[in-house]
């Protein structure tokens, strides 16, 4: 039957409800009335989802009509819910979807609509293998003893998160005689418990899968998810101890954009790999590695075009071959032998030119064919530049005397002006001087060009185990901030920073919406018990404007990237708006 027939029998239905007479609902000159009302039930449901099956609710509504005559309309009715992850209707039947949370059940009808509340709530379990069947009822009834408290070490209390990070760890030791733990993930709307056993005195850890943290991610966006983990002696249940409570920080938007950065040692081939931020789950893609350069060269410097299209490299170390490369075809657009030779460069926001850095000199060149426009007049030496997302500035590391573009000393921070349209340069600006004995270089310009990250040492630019992360405003009206949370504690290595490329906002119900950016540097820290101090790793934490410009701390604690290797050395992330595709 097709559904325009099926939509006639149903109207023909109504009308005959209601054309019984005047007391019925129609005058017999005028016609049908429109209803005066409706009403949907029931009303204000809470529904409770377990392991992911599905929960239906039929709703019915109902129509008043003038002399009060009630017929159900329920067929004849728009359904919708506002928000759309926690279920859908189809015919009259909510069914829940892949989150937990609070939304409004709308019915319409011709002019008229009614609404009510609805609210999800997903509990999810999960029991390892080794753990008992009844993992869950024996933590239900113990009572607690503090002496068998587990101590969390990953990850931080008040660390923020994106909803769609993928996958998320948590990381815990003991030294109580336990032997079955319960890892829990708590938000207002959705609770994740996952049983596993595990040897704790060494340290232990559960990985959340993809799925499970898309629940609690959806479920929670700007809210707080409570992390704890639980544990007890199978030998001896009746009592359990419970580790601190710790809050990560769900941001109400998801982190997009690629990321491209360059591993090295470990059994992976070297070179440059990638992430997909709207891929969440998945391990980065090797791009650009041994396997795929000409004549299997190493590569490991490089700059992508903000938009993806194409990525300048250099080949076989410090002060090699540069080149470009097409990213969809991986071909390189220039010749890979010694006619071009760079070893940092900064793609022009358009991506049609190019500022390359070779032996303290930049230099703007044609990026279609390598030719040079003109040198940048520094009036000195300079490295490790970066463009302006806006494009009419660069900056730039000025360093004091000639040293490796990569390795050295008394380095300070330079804005330098450039008109687009002439492809003329300002004079250099110096933002920031640092003390004597201390060493300022990496910039990066935050995605509104209105702040600048750089990295600050007493040593060599190259691989400083000293580096600390700064952020001063790029107009140079602010001193430079110590980024104290990611900063942590000395001795980290946190290099090579660079900004998500786009604003974002943290809106906490009931309080003034907060922008802030992403951004990603590389640190030796130890990650939880995974991972020792010593092996660099890429890391992300947030950088909130309003707070860096009252003087406070504008970041969080940094929480690792999930799709990394553990056993390779990665460096260098550098962001794209969008990962092309590979032909």
């Amino acid at each position: 039957m097709h559904l325009r027939s099926l939509c006639d029998i149903r109207l023909a239905l109504l009308l005959a409800l209601t054309a019984c007479g005047a007391s019925e609902g129609e005058n017999a000159d005028a016609g049908p009335q429109e209803a005066q009302s409706l009403q949907i039930t029931p009303e204000n449901v809470e529904l409770t989802v377990i392991n992911g099956v599905a929960v239906q609710q039929p709703y019915t509504v109902l129509a008043t009509y003038a002399e009060g005559n009630t017929v159900d309309v329920t067929d004849l009715v728009s359904l919708s819910v506002d928000n759309a992850l926690v279920g859908s209707f189809l015919s009259g039947v909510f069914e829940t979807g892949v989150a937990g949370g609070e939304s409004i059940v709308r019915a319409s009808l011709g002019e008229q609509s009614t609404e009510t509340g609805i609210v999800v709530v997903l509990r999810n379990e999960r029991v390892d293998e080794g753990a008992p069947a009844n993992a869950a009822d024996l933590f239900d009834e113990a009572t607690e003893d503090p002496l068998l408290a587990p101590s969390l070490v990953y990850p931080d209390d008040g660390t923020y998160l994106p909803p769609n990070l993928g996958d998320f760890e948590m990381h815990w030791t003991s030294t109580a005689q336990t032997d079955l733990y319960e890892v829990s993930l708590k938000s207002e709307h959705s609770t994740l418990r996952v049983f596993t056993t595990q040897d704790a005195s060494l340290g232990a850890f559960t990985a959340f899968t993809p799925q499970e943290w898309r629940a609690i991610g959806e479920s929670a966006r700007g809210n707080d998810v409570q992390l704890q983990v639980r544990a007890l002696n199978t030998a001896a249940p009746e009592t359990l101890g419970a580790s601190e409570a710790r809050i990560a920080k769900l941001t109400d938007t998801n982190v997009e954009g690629g990321i491209y950065y360059w591993a090295s040692s470990g059994a992976l081939a070297g070179g440059i790999y990638r992430h997909d931020m709207s891929r969440p789950g998945e391990s980065a893609e090797a791009f650009y590695t041994t396997a795929e350069t000409p004549s299997s060269r190493c590569v490991a410097c490089h700059v992508l075009s903000r938009d993806g299209d194409k990525m300048a490299v250099t080949y076989d170390g410090g002060n090699g071959a540069g080149s470009i490369v097409d990213v969809a075809s991986k071909t390189p657009l220039l010749a890979t032998d010694r006619t071009f030779e760079w070893n940092f460069a900064a793609f022009e926001p358009g991506g049609e030119r190019i500022v390359t850095v070779r032996q303290g000199v930049l230099t703007l060149r044609d990026v279609d064919s390598g030719e040079v426009v003109n040198t940048v007049p520094t009036g000195g030496t300079a490295s490790h530049v970066d463009f302006a997302a806006t494009g009419d500035r660069i900056v730039y590391a000025a360093v004091a005397s000639p040293a490796a573009d990569w390795s050295f000393t008394g380095g300070s921070i330079v804005l330098q002006s450039f008109d687009s349209g002439s492809a003329m340069w300002g004079p250099p600006v110096t933002l920031y001087q640092p003390p004597a004995g201390t060493n300022a270089y990496y910039p990066s310009f935050s995605p509104d060009g209105e702040w600048v990250l750089f990295n600050q040492s007493a040593a060599t630019s190259y691989d400083a185990a000293t580096a600390e992360l700064y952020v001063m405003r790029s107009d140079g009206s602010t001193e430079p901030l110590r980024l104290e949370s990611p900063n942590v504690t000395s001795g980290l290595t946190n290099s090579w920073a660079r900004w998500a490329p786009f604003v974002q906002e943290l809106r906490p119900a009931g309080e003034t919406p907060e922008q802030f950016f992403w951004l990603t540097f590389s640190s030796k820290r130890a990650f939880g018990v995974r991972l020792g101090q010593g092996t660099p790793q890429l890391w992300m934490t947030p950088f909130f404007p309003a707070r860096a410009a009252a003087g406070t701390d504008p970041s969080g604690p940094a929480f690792r990237l999930p799709f990394q290797e553990l056993g390779t050395n990665n460096h260098i992330a550098q962001w794209t708006t969008r990962v092309v595709p590979v032909d």
